[in-house]
């Protein structure tokens, strides 16, 4: 009997500590021969830049390169604002709309590639700073998606670099969305907290009137070259919410030890491009500049 439990836990140990943390899915390269990815932001901030690639599997990896050759149409609302060819990037002087559904379509080797998404307004916002801590006050209820809030550096070369944590402190308790477990003790802190931002869930969204939150800076960082904090308060569509949080999801895997690695599962990143892959979304945003203080 003692043989056989012995037995029992070298093959669970062998299991456990045999596992590695590069995952390879089992997938035949050649279903994804040829696989055309639409990629698009819309803002009104920007110009309108779609991008379009192909994926082409070499050996046992997959290289990506410009489509060529493609005919586009995209739509603002029922009108027609680009029709013609298209070649890895389109660019055209036009800003995206808030409150308008777009719609683009590319014709390629006698496929129909398609996607559609709305640009949503603006949330109606106000961020104050006390004490270092981070108060943002804003009507979330009015505003029929999801919210996304980030802190960055800008720097005084044109750059932005996001800060690493956020603390979220507010009355929302979302149970059911939490992605991580925080450190931070304190019972008030509600579950919409991420590495590297706060996203405050559409189905909880109207519980909140009032988020206070504090950055953590990276000593390690040179603030000589630093220009300010700015706070941006990120109002996105459905499509745009579910693919980053998609994305979060499948690169924060919990792969911090061979345990834990060994029950994880990879998750699947959201797509709304028909007969494709990739992303075409709209986002809307306020952002606040502050001071550094020390």
């Amino acid at each position: 009997m003692k043989s056989c439990i012995y037995i029992l836990v070298l093959l669970i140990s062998i299991l456990i500590t045999s596992c590695e943390y590069d995952y390879q899915p089992d997938i035949k390269y050649n279903q994804y021969q040829g696989i055309v990815i639409i990629n698009s932001y819309l803002s009104p901030k920007n110009d309108l830049k779609i991008e379009l690639y192909r994926i082409l599997p070499v050996k046992n990896r997959f290289e990506y390169t410009g489509l060529k050759g493609a005919f586009l149409t995209l739509y603002e609302d029922n009108d027609i604002i680009y029709e013609g060819d298209c070649d890895s990037i389109l660019i055209i002087d036009h800003k995206p709309k808030e409150g308008m559904t777009y719609r683009v379509k590319v014709d390629y080797d006698s496929v129909a590639y398609a996607a559609s998404t709305t640009v949503p307004h603006k949330v109606t916002s106000d961020v104050t700073r006390e004490n270092g801590m981070y108060i943002i006050t804003s009507l979330f209820s009015e505003i029929p998606s999801p919210v996304w809030i980030t802190a960055s550096l800008v720097f005084t070369k044109d750059s932005v670099i996001q800060f690493q944590e956020l603390y979220s402190k507010s009355s929302l308790l979302d149970e059911i969305n939490k992605e991580t477990v925080s450190y931070v003790i304190s019972p008030d802190l509600g579950n919409i907290y991420y590495n590297g931002f706060i996203r405050v869930n559409k189905v909880n969204i109207h519980n909140v009137d009032t988020i206070v939150f504090r950055p953590l800076l990276n000593r390690s960082l040179i603030l000589k070259d630093v220009q300010c904090i700015r706070i941006s308060v990120l109002s996105g569509s459905i499509d745009y919410d579910q693919y980053n949080r998609s994305s979060y999801q499948f690169f924060s895997g919990n792969l911090g030890n061979e345990f834990s690695a060994f029950f994880y599962q990879p998750k699947t990143i959201y797509s709304n491009i028909v007969n494709g892959h990739g992303i075409f979304a709209g986002y809307t945003e306020r952002y606040y500049d502050f001071p550094i203080t020390q």
